[in-house]
């Protein structure tokens, strides 16, 4: 797996806080549920640490880039796919976030690591049986 797919398994989250320093390490927060109720313990979401991050910039669809990231972190922003792994981008609702960085690694909002191959488990699973979910009742 590459450094970039951990983002395709964050749909539907919101990046609820972005810290640290570009260049440098940075610290995203994304709430998603649905998602953390797949693994065991309380939490709402995932903390990404991104090593080595040189680039994150946010483009709006409407209004001015920010590579700010507090600017970036009070947005909210609500992560759909993954458009590209190199460079890496990251389709938004309300916009697309550019990422450079040479590792990332995944834990729970609690602290314990998880695995890009564990989140991609959850994802899969909570798709599936959303599909049956969806078929059961049309």
């Amino acid at each position: 797996m590459s450094n970039a797919d951990v983002w395709k398994y964050l749909h539907d989250g919101r990046i609820t806080d972005v810290s640290g320093a570009v260049p440098g390490s940075v610290r995203v927060a994304v709430s998603i549920r649905y998602l953390r109720q797949r693994f065991p313990g309380s939490g709402t979401g995932f903390v990404l640490s991104l090593a080595e991050c040189t680039s994150f910039r946010y483009e709006p669809y409407e209004g001015a880039a920010s590579s700010t990231l507090e600017d970036i972190a009070r947005r909210e922003i609500e992560i759909l796919s993954l458009e590209s792994s190199h460079p890496i981008i990251v389709n938004c609702v309300m916009g697309t976030l550019f990422l450079e960085y040479t590792s990332v690694s995944l834990a729970l909002d609690s602290g314990e690591p998880v695995s890009v191959q564990e989140l991609l488990q959850a994802s899969a699973a909570y798709w599936d049986d959303w599909s049956e979910r969806s078929r059961g009742s049309a």
